[in-house]
């Protein structure tokens, strides 16, 4: 019997033995296959960040500085602020006179308003009628929009069905 179990140990451990050299053949494989990918993804990595660095440095390069863009606004701001003022030297009037022509006329246009309300009301009136007028033609026109939607999806069952 003592021998019987020494054969079994022995058998027990010869498939042990096996099955963990299997073990650690898949095991090694399996690292081994880890850090190629690893290395790939890693020099992967490496070859688009090259990529983009030179990328960046291609459009720094194409970049146009602001002082580029703005060089001339300064001279042109100075030249039209130079022109307003010969403007305003050569007729200073103009500033004042301005301002007080459009109050004139804003304050005439105001009585006229108040001294004829008959034309007044006479022009709210027609305006009142072309506004109902546009109301009815755009509910005639959205009621003949509707109508003509319903007899497309009509004829569109009528093909289909």
């Amino acid at each position: 019997m003592a021998k019987f179990l020494q054969e079994y140990k022995k058998q027990q451990a010869k498939k042990s033995s096996a099955r963990s050299v299997v073990f650690d053949g898949q095991k090694k494989a399996l690292f081994a296959s880890g850090r190629k990918t690893a290395e790939e993804i890693s020099r992967d990595g490496v070859a688009y960040l090259e990529e983009l660095k030179a990328q960046a440095m291609i459009t720094k390069q194409q970049e146009i500085s602001y002082e580029k863009y703005t060089n001339g606004l300064d001279q042109l701001g100075e030249d039209s602020n130079e022109a307003l003022a010969k403007l305003v030297e050569i007729c200073p009037t103009v500033k004042e006179d301005l301002f007080v022509r459009r109050l004139q006329a804003l304050e005439a246009a105001g009585e006229m308003l108040k001294s004829n309300p008959s034309k007044r009301e006479q022009a709210l009136e027609l305006c009142r009628r072309n506004a109902h007028a546009q109301v009815i033609k755009s509910q005639e026109k959205e009621k003949l929009a509707t109508d003509a939607s319903r007899l497309i999806k009509h004829y569109k069952d009528l093909l289909r069905g």
